[in-house]
């Protein structure tokens, strides 16, 4: 008798362990989306969002006239709404609800708030000195490839 409420209970407690490992981890995704309310996340998509639209026509200026379009074709698919579930998933995911509620505690705090406020168009300045410098040796990088498309070639033909 005790054998068979052993394994009963053995049972019991590996089927409630898979159930919750299986299970979403909802305080998880809650916690992230508090921080994402402390950050501001949803506002600072949408910038994000025309700032990667005005890249890409600063890139491609004959994007210009398509630029309405563009926006809301990334905003029905990449806008906020249709993103927050998928990122509060890989926050859940890669933060611990400690660790979420420590960046809520920071962001919270006046270096918080001017790091949200910064680092959109830190990225943003980053992408245009990596840009500038890419554009100052584009002669070499085609020459690199011109040279390797040679090399292709020739092994190619033996």
């Amino acid at each position: 008798m005790r054998k068979i409420i052993f394994l009963l209970t053995l049972l019991l407690l590996l089927t409630f362990t898979s159930l919750l490992s299986a299970a979403p981890n909802n305080n998880g995704i809650a916690t992230a989306k508090k921080l994402f309310t402390v950050m501001n996340l949803s506002e600072n998509y949408k910038d994000t969002i025309k700032k990667g639209v005005e890249f890409q026509i600063r890139a491609n200026p004959q994007l210009a006239p398509f630029r309405n379009v563009m926006l809301k074709f990334f905003s029905k698919y990449m806008g906020w709404d249709s993103i927050k579930d998928d990122l509060a998933k890989l926050y859940s995911d890669s933060f611990t609800v400690d660790e979420m509620n420590k960046l809520i505690k920071f962001y919270k705090t006046p270096v918080g708030q001017k790091a949200i406020k910064l680092i959109p168009s830190l990225y943003e300045k980053g992408g245009m000195i990596g840009q500038k410098k890419i554009q100052a040796h584009i002669s070499e990088l085609q020459q690199m490839i011109a040279e390797e498309a040679k090399k292709l070639q020739k092994n190619h033909k033996k």
